[in-house]
């Protein structure tokens, strides 16, 4: 049997010291067009599709996605220029206990536009490796800011910003008919995107970070997108 997959995590509790955790993702999923408001929702489709065809599957949606795709590195490849990352909270299930984090859903979204599924399992999905107990915030999830910054020639620039008020609650995904038989341990759910504010931007760098200013802390996570690149001769993406 191969290595399984691992990921080890700090968890920032409010009032107790910051401990490891390693988890073995055993789920992982990726919402989608999951905002709250449904302007919201269609001004994001917008931007996705840019005048194309609207998406003929659910709203909001679900996708499952490989483990292997879930990575807490500061640096991954692209396959094509139409790959880029947006923020998302993530719910993490472990031993019976639900903690939040944050992280990107690096993905193709010209590939999006005609496959969701697929486009979620061609990148990686990357996360901060740094936890919040579910029950530490609960009572002010909606509180807490999303953002993400994208460096575009060497500069940085806020492309999302807005908190979590926008975005289905993590409630709903626990009420959610599609985990009507529990929510099984080592599973991850990225929530779904916040709009960005002037359409999508790709660029060579992310960071992504979640807020809560009640407590006055911040979970962050900066990667770096490298090119993969081949040989002319064996490069058949144009192909």
């Amino acid at each position: 049997m191969g290595k399984v997959h691992k990921l080890r995590f700090k968890v920032q509790p409010v009032e107790a010291a910051e401990h490891d955790l390693v988890i073995t993702p055993r789920a992982v999923f990726n919402a989608a067009y999951a905002g709250r408001d449904a302007e919201d929702v269609e001004r994001h489709i917008a931007d996705v599709v840019l005048g194309g065809e609207r998406p003929r599957f659910p709203i909001p949606s679900l996708a499952p996605v490989s483990v292997h795709n879930l990575v807490t590195l500061d640096e991954v490849q692209e396959y094509t220029p139409s790959m880029i990352g947006e923020v998302e909270y993530v719910l993490v299930f472990h031993r019976g206990q639900l903690f939040v984090g944050v992280g990107s859903d690096h993905c193709d979204w010209l590939l999006e536009k005609h496959d969701f599924a697929h486009s979620k399992n061609v990148a990686p999905d990357v996360m901060a490796n740094r936890l919040w107990r579910w029950s530490d915030v609960r009572d002010h999830f909606d509180e807490l800011l999303l953002r993400c910054r994208v460096r575009v020639d060497g500069a940085w620039r806020v492309t999302q910003e807005a908190t979590c008020s926008t975005l289905r609650s993590p409630n709903f995904w626990l009420d959610h008919a599609a985990f009507s038989g529990g929510i099984a341990d080592g599973t991850m759910l990225f929530s779904g995107t916040i709009n960005h504010i002037a359409g999508l931007l790709k660029g060579d760098a992310y960071e992504v970070s979640m807020t809560d200013p009640r407590l006055g802390r911040v979970i962050s996570h900066t990667y770096q997108c490298m090119p993969a690149t081949v040989p002319k001769l064996l490069d058949v993406r144009g192909a």
